[in-house]
């Protein structure tokens, strides 16, 4: 009985850290984000003519980078 309550214990203790520890490290991402180059390359889009994209294309170095308006 007491084995169980201190499993318990220590298991909402270790979710409860876990937690906080997340929510550092989100707060620190947003607080510090990582860099990024001024301009990225992106892919090249195929639309129709009311604007809907078609294909796109990967980037020459293979990753898939929408541009966002």
């Amino acid at each position: 009985k007491i084995l169980r309550r201190r499993s318990a214990i220590a298991a909402a203790s270790l979710a409860g850290f876990a937690a906080i520890a997340a929510g550092g490290l989100w707060q620190l991402d947003r607080a510090f984000p990582p860099p990024l180059p001024a301009e990225l390359t992106v892919s090249t889009e195929v639309q129709d003519r009311d604007g809907q994209l078609l294909r796109a294309f990967a980037t020459p170095d293979g990753y898939w980078r929408l541009a966002t308006r």
